[in-house]
This record gives C-alpha cells, sequence and structure tokens, in this order.
C-alpha cells in the first residue's frame, strides 16, 4: 500500500460518448499518487475498448471487464480491487476539476478526516447550478446521515473522499439496486463513528445527459423502494417520509397507477 494512494473508482457501461472526457480528466489531476480501477460492466459499445486503450498509454488504469451485473456489482467490484488509503468514485459520463485529488487528501491529512464532502456543479442540459452543502464544522457522522436521508446532502460517492479502512466491512448491497445504491452505502457507514470534513469547493461535474430527466423506469422505483427496506434495518430514528414522498412522485410520473395505489401507503408519514 502506497502512502497517500487515492483509489478512484469508474463504473463503466456504454458511455462511449462521454466516458473520453472523463478519464481525460483524472489524467489532468495535479495530484499523481492516484490508480482508477474501471470496471467495464458487460458494455455493448466500445467504451471497454477506450478503458483499455487508457490503461495501454498510463498503468495507473486499471481494468476490470466483467458480465454485466448492474452498477451495485460494478462499484462492489472496484472498492474489492482497490488498494491505497482513500476511496472516490468518478461516474464515467462525469468529470472532475484538475485539483479535486489534490485538494480532498489535502483537507483529510490535515484534519485528519476519515470522509471528506466537497460541492458539486451540475450541468442540466446548458443550465448550470451549483450544489452548495454548507456543512458545520462541527458536523458528526450522525448529522451527515440525517441530512442525505431528508436530502440536504447528495448521498453519492463521487463527492466524498474516504478512508477505505472505515469501508472494509461495507458492502454495494444487494447488488439488484440499480439507483441510490451509492446513498445506502454512505448511510451504512456513516453509522460508523467516523471524523467528517467539508471543502467548501465545487470540484466535481455532474452532466445529465439526453434521457437522464425522463420518465422514472419501473427498475429505478423498485430499487429506490429496496433502498428504504435497507435502510429502515439499521436506521430507527427516521421514517423517511421525504424519500417515500419522492417514490410516490416517480411513480405517478411513471404513469403505473396501479403501482401507485399498492404503494400508497409508504407515502404516509407515521
Amino acid at each position: 500500500m502506497k502512502e497517500g494512494l487515492i483509489g478512484v473508482i469508474v463504473p463503466v457501461y456504454n458511455t462511449e460518448k462521454y466516458i473520453r472526457k472523463c478519464l481525460d480528466s483524472i489524467l489532468a489531476q495535479t495530484y499523481t499518487n492516484w490508480e482508477a480501477i474501471l470496471v467495464d460492466d458487460g458494455s455493448t459499445d466500445n467504451s471497454g475498448k477506450i478503458c483499455d486503450e487508457y490503461a495501454a498509454k498510463d498503468n495507473r488504469f486499471k481494468v476490470i471487464h466483467q458480465e454485466n451485473g448492474g452498477v451495485s456489482v460494478a462499484r462492489q467490484t472496484g472498492l474489492d480491487n482497490v488498494t491505497g488509503d482513500y476511496i472516490i468514485h468518478c461516474d464515467p459520463d462525469d468529470w472532475i476539476e484538475p485539483t479535486m485529488l489534490e485538494s480532498l487528501i489535502s483537507m483529510a491529512i490535515k484534519e485528519n478526516a476519515d470522509m471528506i464532502i466537497c460541492d458539486f456543479v451540475m450541468h442540466d442540459h446548458g443550465i448550470t447550478n451549483k450544489s452548495q452543502h454548507r456543512i458545520p464544522e462541527t458536523a458528526q457522522a450522525r448529522d451527515i446521515q440525517e441530512k442525505i436521508i431528508n436530502g440536504e446532502i447528495h448521498g453519492s460517492c463521487w463527492n466524498k473522499l474516504i478512508r477505505k479502512e472505515c469501508c472494509k466491512d461495507i458492502q454495494f448491497f444487494p447488488p439488484s439496486i440499480s439507483y441510490c445504491e451509492d446513498e445506502l452505502f454512505n448511510l451504512r457507514l456513516l453509522c460508523k463513528d467516523i471524523k467528517i470534513s467539508y471543502l467548501p469547493e465545487a470540484l466535481y461535474h455532474y452532466e445529465l445527459h439526453d434521457g437522464s430527466n425522463s420518465t422514472p423506469s419501473h427498475k429505478s422505483i423498485e430499487s429506490g423502494i429496496k433502498v428504504i427496506e435497507e435502510a429502515c434495518k439499521f436506521i430507527s430514528y427516521s421514517n423517511f417520509a421525504n424519500k417515500k414522498k419522492n417514490i410516490l412522485v416517480a411513480v405517478f410520473l411513471s404513469k403505473n397507477y396501479k403501482l401507485l395505489k399498492e404503494l400508497y401507503q409508504i407515502g404516509r408519514a407515521s
């Protein structure tokens, strides 16, 4: 294990149009002690070949080709194969600022923090919005967990540098979850008394492409329900009211009125 090595996990599936921008942004990092685990999750386009191309020119890229198992399986494969002290995720259709890794690990070392959260920029079809979390310096793991549940903090893994040692007994599970799988992972992680630091800089670029705002799929709705069911197993202080209501809205938008009727109880806060 190398001191200060950052493992960047990139779950890849059919993103040939965007992945070069993502990988180029990793190559452009001012912090050079990194490895990128590119998990080609059974892509049917040229994504896997592009990953191999980058690995051929820079050995810090490690490519794993596997049969399609879904994003939870791909993230877990990356987690199982990453080395070093810290991990972070980067989705293949997004990109990162050149100073992202350097800024995050500098704070991690300075603050002796287990999780460092930064802000991000959302690009929504030509409209750019900066997300600011405004996390107080005194925030504890339970505080961050509550804010994720209430929708005040994004639950993703891509704007959070995490000490790998903290993740040794946590998995992306169950593998069938394809939506908010990283949020569920972080909710589990935040059950631990880990030290949190916040860097108020927008270092990650989250891109919404064509189809990103399409009608919610049945699969994403099922995953959202499963996330709540799983989280309720280890979190008892919240009734997940906001998330339940969001699922009801998603079902309504999908026009699956039979499912809406079946799920009505889930949206009623007790």
